[in-house]
């Protein structure tokens, strides 16, 4: 395969981020704001700027920050709750119990899309109904391996 999903280390969680890698190529478009929340070694992020947007990258784990810095993203350590701003896209490839903690926060930061993957298939509706009522609609729900992504656009 060639691309972004060529340099994918083959492990387990591998389908998630097939399926935010896909979801980048739907959604982002030049000169749009993208924010990686919990962006482990870049990959996301770096697909993203590879479609010409302007992305920031953040993570809590300094040893996701060092394998980011290098693989060429300038990341940032920073909890998701402390980033401020909004963004045309916002990007979370974390686990489930994260995505339900974090879902207010990666909600209010987005002005046009978010999405989520990271949680397994058995995570579907508790993903679905942490999103409910926060003003966004769920657009597509996808599977790949065992793992679902959410795209929600502003409502």
């Amino acid at each position: 395969m060639a691309g972004p999903i060529a340099n994918i280390v083959a492990d387990d969680s591998r389908g998630a981020t097939e399926l935010a890698l896909a979801a980048i190529e739907r959604l982002v478009e030049p000169g749009m704001r993208v924010l990686d929340a919990g962006c482990g070694d870049g990959s996301l992020a770096r697909a993203a700027a590879a479609r010409g947007a302007t992305v920031r990258a953040v993570d809590r784990d300094p040893e996701a920050i060092a394998r980011a810095w290098s693989q060429g993203v300038p990341a940032e350590l920073a909890d998701i709750e402390d980033i401020e701003g909004d963004y045309d896209v916002v990007l979370a490839n974390l686990w489930a119990d994260e995505l339900i903690r974090l879902a207010p926060q990666l909600a209010s930061r987005t002005r046009q899309k978010l999405y989520v993957t990271g949680a397994r298939l058995w995570h579907r509706t508790a993903i679905e109904d942490c999103f409910r009522g926060l003003s966004l609609e769920v657009e597509r729900v996808e599977a790949r391996e065992g793992w679902c992504g959410f795209e929600l656009r502003r409502g």
